[in-house]
């Protein structure tokens, strides 16, 4: 009889030994403990078998026999289970994500930005119509001012030049300072 998935058989075995702790028997029919594969990332090993991190975790390392490897991700983000980095988590819905030094942090959405969306980037940080921002370096959200008549805007957009059609919240074809300048 071939030797089980999980386990090794030496010749002339009456039985299997599961493959050492950190390693995963893949295939069937085995016959010494080096056919074991190291554990991959984003799992941990025992018994010869590969279990998943569970949701919300990562692990980046491989050859792990504890669950215990698995990290948590960084409060407010989530991530999938069988997760293998950092990187695998992404920010819950009403969060976006900053990194520093390459470490993730959730910081909460600002009023004027529209976090619905989980996984949002500081970059990518969309506008909810009537708010803008200089650049999408900056976080400092701004509501618009309700009349633009007069300004440069006239004529290709008037009041209604921040319509959150870009990361800056200014309509195409506008720019500046509350987009009170036709490109």
């Amino acid at each position: 009889k071939a030797c089980e998935v999980t386990s090794w058989c030496a010749e002339g075995s009456s039985s299997p030994a599961p493959c050492d702790a950190g390693t995963v028997g893949r295939t069937e029919g085995l016959s010494s403990k080096d056919g074991c594969e190291p554990c991959p990332q984003g799992s941990w090993c025992s018994a010869g078998k590969d279990i998943p991190c569970p949701r919300d975790t990562f692990n980046p390392e491989t050859r792990r026999s504890d669950q215990g490897a698995c990290r948590p991700c960084p409060d407010d983000a989530e991530s999938e289970e069988g997760s293998a980095s950092a990187a695998d988590c992404v920010c819950r819905a009403g969060f976006y994500a900053r990194w520093h030094n390459g470490t993730l942090s959730c910081e909460p959405c600002p009023i004027g930005a529209n976090c619905v969306e989980p996984g949002l980037t500081f970059e990518q940080l969309p506008l909810e119509e009537g708010f803008w921002r200089a650049h999408t370096s900056t976080t400092d959200v701004r509501r618009c001012p309700g009349n633009l008549e007069g300004s440069a805007c006239e004529g290709c957009g008037g009041n209604r030049s921040c319509v959150a059609t870009n990361y800056t919240g200014c309509r195409n074809g506008t720019g500046g300072a509350y987009c009170g300048v036709c490109a």
